[in-house]
């Protein structure tokens, strides 16, 4: 990603940006260095989330925001569940389980409870619930699967389990389609805080 992102080019007129490879926690900055910092999707998959929340705290200038962004419960996550539940269904446990990491924070309150931990105040809680929609339907659903982290160890599989994972997946993935397209709940937990 970081490549990538070194790759583009430079706007005229616009700032700077460095690019910095660094753990979570620490972070390789100085305390109080920036206005802002955005972790979206990523704490819940931290090893040390209190130690990252607290670096994020640390880095910040005093009266600077942080926004942070998790999946809700699998649960409110509807195309998400279904692939789990296909899984769960077909394939080994410990394949199955590796679809819960996104979806592996406990609430959102359990959120704003960490973040007051780490330091932050003026802390609002959002839990905005949006539509996914797959134009393409059943077959695009199924695709879509693909991007998941769970894609390679299921390809892995005999060919029957395959098939047997993928019938499920249809069948799990059916109550959500409709006029063609597959339209599924997402939820997530987002803070907004100040240092």
């Amino acid at each position: 990603m970081l490549d990538v992102a070194r790759a583009k080019p430079v706007v005229a007129g616009a700032a700077r940006i460095e690019y910095v490879e660094s753990p979570a926690a620490p972070l390789a900055a100085p305390s109080g260095t920036f206005d802002a910092v955005l972790c979206q999707q990523g704490l819940q998959f931290f090893p040390d989330r209190s130690g990252a929340l607290r670096e994020m705290h640390r880095v910040l200038k005093p009266n600077g925001r942080v926004a942070i962004a998790v999946w809700a419960q699998l649960e409110r996550n509807q195309i998400a569940a279904a692939f789990h539940a296909a899984l769960s269904a077909t394939v080994p446990a410990e394949l199955a389980s590796l679809m819960m990491a996104p979806y592996s924070w406990p609430s959102g309150s359990a959120l704003k409870d960490a973040a007051e931990e780490a330091g932050f105040r003026e802390i609002r809680l959002l839990t905005p619930r949006l539509p996914m929609v797959l134009e393409g339907g059943l077959d695009q659903a199924i695709r879509s699967f693909s991007a998941t982290p769970v894609s390679p160890g299921v390809a892995a599989l005999p060919q029957d389990v395959q098939e047997a994972f993928f019938a499920r997946l249809r069948r799990e993935l059916a109550p959500l389609e409709s006029d063609g397209k597959v339209i599924g709940e997402t939820t997530s937990n987002i803070i907004l805080a100040n240092c």
